[in-house]
Formats: structure tokens, sequence, C-alpha cells
């Protein structure tokens, strides 16, 4: 973000205004809230959260049919050990 672009609005107050807005916390928030940048930020912000909780509700979807797929490899897993154990006594 260009910084000078975005405070390029206060250029052309005075001191006094700029000291009101330096004291006054609302007063500067209400500045901030009106420079282009900050508003251009702010709806990127909302985009990517929404974004993120997207994908979030279809992990969590996606949840108990990992947990299941996770307990079926473990049994394949254990089942192809005791296998390969039986086939290495039958070998010898």
């Amino acid at each position: 973000m260009d910084i000078l672009a975005a405070l390029s609005m206060l250029n052309h107050l005075s001191n006094t205004d700029l000291g009101e807005i330096l004291n006054d916390d609302g007063r500067f928030e209400e500045v901030v809230n009106d420079i282009k940048q900050f508003k251009e930020l702010e709806s990127e912000k909302e985009v990517l959260i929404a974004g993120n909780r997207s994908l979030a509700e279809v992990n969590l979807a996606k949840q108990s049919q990992l947990e299941e797929n996770k307990k079926a490899l473990y049994e394949l897993s254990e089942k192809g050990c005791k296998l390969l154990l039986k086939l290495k006594k039958n070998r010898n």
C-alpha cells in the first residue's frame, strides 16, 4: 500500500485540524476509515475471511470420512504386516 497516497488527504489540513485528529480517537478512526486504501484492505480482508470460513466448513464436513479412512488404513496396514510376517515365517 502506498502510504503517501493514502495520507495525501491530510496535506491540506491545518496544524489545528491535525492536532484535533491526533487527540480525538473517534475523529482519527473516521479519517482512517475514509482512506480508499484502507477501505480496499477491509474489503479484501472480508473476502479472505469468507473464503477461509468456507474452506473450514468443507474440511469439517469431511472430518468423519477422514477418520473412517484413517481407521481403515490402519487396519489394512496391520493386516499387511501380519501377512508379511506369516509369509516370512512360511518361507523359513
